[in-house]
C-alpha cells in the first residue's frame, strides 16, 4: 500500500493547523480599501503589514533531519513561560519593527503604534492587520482620534495568508525557537531579538515577496 500511494504522489507528513473556512461579507471593501492605500504614492506615506505572534519557553517541534533509529529528543522547561510579540513589516521602508509584551492586549497594542509613531515622526501612516478584536478596541479607536496619522486597514477574516509578516514569524520560529530549549525567557528573548535586528532590507523584501 505504501508503495503505491507513493507511485500516486502522496507523502506521509504531519497536518497543519489552518484558519477555519468562512465568508467575510466586507471581503470585497476591504480588499478594495487595501488595494487602494498600497497603490498610495510614496512620498508622505508610510505602509506597513502589522500582526502579533506568541512566543513559548517551551520548544515548539519541527522535522528535523536525524540518523536511523535515534529520534532527536528536545527537552522541555519545567514550567513554560509566554511573551507575545508586535511586529510591522514596512512594504516600502523594507524594515521590520518588533516590541515584546508579556501580553497581548488593546494596552501593548496602542504602546506599539506609538513606538511605529516615534519611529515615523513625520507622514501618514497606513498599517495593514487582521481583524483580532484588540485592534478594534474602543481605546485604540480613542487613540487614533487623538492622532489622525495613523489609519488602520483590515484584512478579510480568515485570510492570514494576504499578510506577509506571516512568513517573518514562520522564519524566525524556524531558526531561533524549533527543536531547542533557551535556559530561560531572558535568553530567548535575546535570540529573537538579534534575530530581527540583523533582518536587513533585502532580507525583509525576500520575506514579503
Amino acid at each position: 500500500m505504501y508503495a503505491v500511494l507513493k507511485s500516486l504522489g502522496s507523502r506521509h507528513n504531519r497536518p497543519r493547523h489552518a484558519a477555519k473556512p468562512g465568508y467575510d461579507p466586507q471581503t470585497r471593501d476591504k480588499m478594495n480599501a487595501m488595494t487602494k492605500v498600497l497603490s498610495f504614492p510614496a512620498r508622505g506615506n508610510h505602509i506597513f503589514y502589522a500582526e502579533e505572534s506568541d512566543l513559548h519557553l517551551l520548544p515548539i517541534l519541527r522535522s528535523a533531519w536525524m540518523l536511523l533509529g535515534k529520534q532527536m529528543r528536545v527537552p522541555t522547561p519545567g514550567t513554560n513561560q509566554k511573551k507575545s510579540i508586535f511586529g510591522a513589516m514596512g512594504i516600502r521602508t523594507s524594515e521590520f519593527l518588533h516590541l515584546m509584551f508579556d501580553r497581548k492586549r488593546a494596552t501593548e497594542f496602542i504602546d506599539f503604534l506609538e513606538y511605529i509613531i516615534a519611529h515615523y515622526p513625520t507622514g501618514k501612516i497606513h498599517t495593514i492587520l487582521d481583524n483580532f478584536s484588540v485592534h478594534k478596541a474602543q481605546s485604540v479607536q480613542a487613540r487614533l482620534a487623538y492622532n489622525p496619522r495613523v489609519k488602520l486597514y483590515f484584512l478579510p477574516s480568515c485570510m492570514p495568508q494576504l499578510n506577509p509578516i506571516e512568513k517573518a514569524w514562520q522564519h524566525m520560529k524556524a531558526y531561533v525557537t524549533a527543536n531547542r530549549l533557551y535556559g530561560s525567557m531572558a535568553a530567548l528573548v535575546d535570540a529573537v531579538n538579534a534575530f530581527f535586528e540583523q533582518l536587513t532590507p533585502s532580507m525583509v523584501q525576500t520575506l514579503a515577496a
